[in-house]
Formats: C-alpha cells, sequence, structure tokens
C-alpha cells in the first residue's frame, strides 16, 4: 500500500501545478527582445553564398510607430535597404526582402553577432542574434538587397531564360 502511494506522490504529476507540462514552450533558434520601445522576435541572420548574411525576424513597436533609420552589427554601420517603417502595435516581418544585409565571415555561421537598430525618435534595440546557414527552411529570406545586381550567371544558347523572381507571400522564418 505505501508503494503504491509512493509511485503516485513521486512521479512528476504530482509535483505541482508548476510543472514544465503545464508551460507551453514555442523553441526557435532566434532570439527575443520583448521590452522597450521596439522589439524583436526570433532575431537570427542567415548566411548567404557570397559573404553576407540576411537580418531575418518580426519587430514591434509597441504603443507608437517608429522609424528604424539605422543599424550596426558588432559596432559596424550597416546601410539599410530603406528606411524600415513600424506601425503601432503591429508585428512587422522583415528578411524577404533584404532590409538589412551585412557583410560577414563565413566562420561565423552559428556564433552570435550584435545587431542595433535606431530609430528617428533616438530609441535603440540591442539584440545578439545568431547566424545560421542557409537551408530551405529559410528559402524566403532574401539573399540580396532590393535592386542590388545579381550575380552573374553562365548560360547557352541552348538553356531557357530563368523566371522572373516574385514577391515572397509568406512571413520569412
Amino acid at each position: 500500500m505505501i508503494a503504491l502511494a509512493s509511485t503516485f506522490a513521486l512521479s512528476a504529476c504530482g509535483t505541482n501545478f508548476n510543472a514544465q507540462t503545464n508551460n507551453s514552450y514555442q523553441a526557435s533558434v532566434g532570439t527575443n527582445v520583448r521590452d522597450g520601445a521596439i522589439q524583436v522576435f526570433n532575431a537570427l541572420f542567415v548566411a548567404n553564398d557570397n559573404g553576407t548574411a540576411t537580418f531575418s525576424g518580426a519587430l514591434l513597436a509597441p504603443g507608437e510607430d517608429q522609424e528604424i533609420v539605422s543599424a550596426t552589427v558588432d559596432g559596424k554601420e550597416v546601410e539599410l535597404a530603406a528606411p524600415i517603417e513600424l506601425k503601432a502595435d503591429t508585428l512587422l516581418t522583415v528578411g524577404a526582402f533584404g532590409e538589412i544585409i551585412v557583410e560577414l565571415d563565413p566562420k561565423e555561421v552559428g556564433g552570435n553577432v550584435d545587431l542595433v537598430l535606431t530609430a528617428a525618435s533616438g530609441e535603440k534595440l540591442k539584440v545578439s542574434a545568431i547566424v545560421v546557414a542557409r537551408t530551405d527552411r529559410y528559402k524566403n529570406v532574401a539573399e540580396a538587397a532590393p535592386g542590388a545586381p545579381a550575380a552573374p550567371e553562365s548560360s547557352t544558347a541552348d538553356e531557357s531564360p530563368a523566371p522572373e523572381e516574385t514577391e515572397a507571400t509568406e512571413a520569412a522564418h
């Protein structure tokens, strides 16, 4: 009888109401910063084959509109494709259009880089973002900024022209 009671008392179901099984958890690769005038969810950089990496994540401006006007990665200024407009309380997924692309040593894949985004209001977001290798999971993350020259391609007269690129319709991961 004591052995039967001990089984229930020592099982995971009997630990308490705050047991890990009662906590929801969404695993992700990227980093979250959930406080401040600019917030980020699932921040990461996707390595490209040309020595660059593209920022992918979701940005939020809780309370009031913000405009991201500058960025630095590991203390070096990064040219934005255009200012990033954040509407109040509206999550904006970035990455599919190459909003932030940085030069990157391929040895940094698997490590973290420090990204600082600065808004016109002076508000700053600081996040340490992991650099991941490009895989099919990140196929919707741009490899070049809009209007950037495409990598040279070799073609022969027998090949048909490549299809035109279209805007990504899914959110970047």
